[in-house]
């Protein structure tokens, strides 16, 4: 990641001059705290009623819906160890820092909660949910990192969530309007920070794709139309909150995968889900080698005793056996009950 500067010098040469954050506190020096008094130092994770003043490391995702949510993002990203929470504003967005200010950067903000990730774990389970694409569907304002207008494909949209990596988990494209067709605003990319939950915010958009992308290894795996299925839009909440890692002045929006009335054309769907109520779900899969299929009946027939570049598959497997250096001695051990043989060799030609 890329910091964000804040046109503070750290090293101590020159004040602060930072005009977003001037304007977020309301230049009120009463409201400063002094550095004794700064959570750092202290056995606590939370700062309540506090925001924390120092360097970015991005730019502010919105519509993150809890304190301990945006605790959750900035764990998830190395750079992160210090956060922000927003509760005050709307919408609510989380804030990650890779550092603070020397002095005079905890200021009292009613609603708003900080924090920090050293000493503080959170018991989140890894995330192992699957990668997918969705079809018909869009992340109903959850988590936003940043829109791209102009994105003229879903993959050129995928690619900027890949730019992103360690922040982005869920991108979506949509294509707008057709009013905003000559204005190079016709179609729209948003970046997400949320996975595992993503689905609770779907919503129906005609044509608009969104990939759940959790880790690395998804951009390498392929999607497979035969494997789609129609999934139903989820009616639960999106978060719910744990009893290890307190929230404050959290609200609920209603984050869940509600239907949406955007009066759009009543045309039909792209697949043969439900319009408006399903949508295409299709698992993505690492891609396969294609082996050609061979019977026994067909060796039968053209009285063939060897097969090169071919792989059976089917029938009763009798035996597996490991270190065969040869075909030869793999087909010397094909005896009794055994009647077909395959042997692989595990050098890469």
């Amino acid at each position: 990641f890329t910091d964000y500067d804040d046109d503070y010098d750290y090293e101590g040469r020159r004040e602060p001059k930072d005009v977003q954050e001037e304007e977020e506190d309301g230049e009120d020096d009463e409201n400063q705290f002094s550095k004794r008094d700064i959570l750092p130092n202290s056995k606590a994770c939370t700062d309540p009623n506090v925001i924390y003043r120092g360097r970015n490391i991005v730019k502010p995702i919105k519509d993150v819906y809890s304190s301990k949510r945006c605790a959750e993002i900035c764990h998830s990203v190395e750079a992160c160890e210090f956060w922000v929470w927003r509760g005050d504003k709307f919408p609510q967005k989380c804030i990650l820092k890779g550092r603070l200010r020397r002095r005079k950067f905890r200021i009292q903000k009613r609603r708003a909660v900080s924090g920090k990730k050293e000493g503080c774990p959170l018991s989140v389970d890894v995330d192992d949910t699957p990668c997918s694409v969705s079809h018909d569907v869009k992340v109903d304002n959850v988590e936003t990192i940043k829109n791209f207008f102009g994105i003229k494909t879903p993959e050129e949209c995928r690619e900027k969530c890949k730019e992103n990596q360690g922040l982005c988990k869920t991108w979506t494209w949509i294509r707008l309007h057709r009013r905003e067709a000559n204005s190079g605003r016709a179609t729209k990319c948003v970046l997400s920070t949320v996975s595992s939950e993503a689905s609770n915010y779907f919503v129906h958009k005609k044509g608009a794709v969104t990939g759940v992308y959790p880790r690395k290894s998804c951009y390498e795996d392929l999607e497979k139309k035969e494997s789609c299925t129609c999934k139903s839009f989820e009616e639960d909440e999106y978060y719910d909150l744990g009893a290890d890692y307190e929230d404050y002045s959290d609200y609920n929006f209603g984050g869940t995968g509600r239907i949406s009335n955007s009066g759009e054309a009543e045309d039909k769907a792209s697949s043969s889900c439900q319009r408006k109520k399903e949508y295409q779900h299709c698992p993505l899969q690492k891609e396969q080698p294609t082996e050609e299929v061979t019977t026994g009946e067909k060796l039968k027939d053209d009285e063939v005793c060897l097969e090169y570049g071919v792989n059976y598959n089917g029938g009763a497997t009798y035996k597996m056996l490991q270190d065969i250096p040869s075909a030869e001695l793999c087909r010397a051990k094909c005896t009794g009950i055994c009647k077909y043989w395959t042997w692989k060799s595990k050098r890469s030609h």
